[in-house]
């Protein structure tokens, strides 16, 4: 009877382990999709989409603002230039219309590592992300702060 029981523990402790591991590989995928959500929005230039990515408490009013005013291909060049970092200013002129929309469906964004706080309630990720401009690519690295609302990953700053 005490191997028997010895053992069902033993198989407790394993399935708690592998159930645990398996929780952390399913919030860093879940992060992974909203990060690649995000990439292909800035490559289409897709404004509400590059929105719906980040913290609804912030992305919700901003996407009704703009939707009202007319976002234009400089303005969500504005944006990704905030959210990665990036500086443009000598590089990429506003108005170019044709060179704004090359930088953005250039841009490619790689998750390399996660680090989430205790209450795995918010994650730091850093990543590589490469754009071209002129022909020149340029790859950097940066690091999004994500938060959990729900049941999903918000990019946040």
């Amino acid at each position: 009877m005490k191997k028997h029981t010895r053992r069902m523990i033993c198989l407790f402790l394993v399935l708690t382990m592998f159930t645990m591991t398996l929780s952390g590989c399913g919030e860093k995928g879940k992060i992974k999709k909203q990060i690649s959500k995000l990439e292909k929005s800035i490559q289409q230039g897709d404004f509400n989409g590059v929105l719906d990515c980040v913290d609804p408490k912030v992305g919700d009013p901003a996407k009704a603002l703009f939707n009202l005013m007319g976002a234009s291909t400089d303005f969500i060049v504005q944006i990704v230039k905030s959210v990665l970092g990036v500086d443009l200013a000598s590089s990429l002129g506003s108005g170019d219309e044709e060179e704004a929309s090359g930088f953005l469906s250039s841009v490619k964004i790689k998750p390399l590592e996660y680090t989430f706080n205790e209450a795995k309630d918010a994650c730091d990720v850093k990543v590589s992300y490469t754009y071209k401009i002129k022909d020149t690519e340029t790859t950097k690295e940066t690091t999004l702060k994500f938060i959990l609302s729900g049941d999903e990953w918000y990019l946040t700053y």
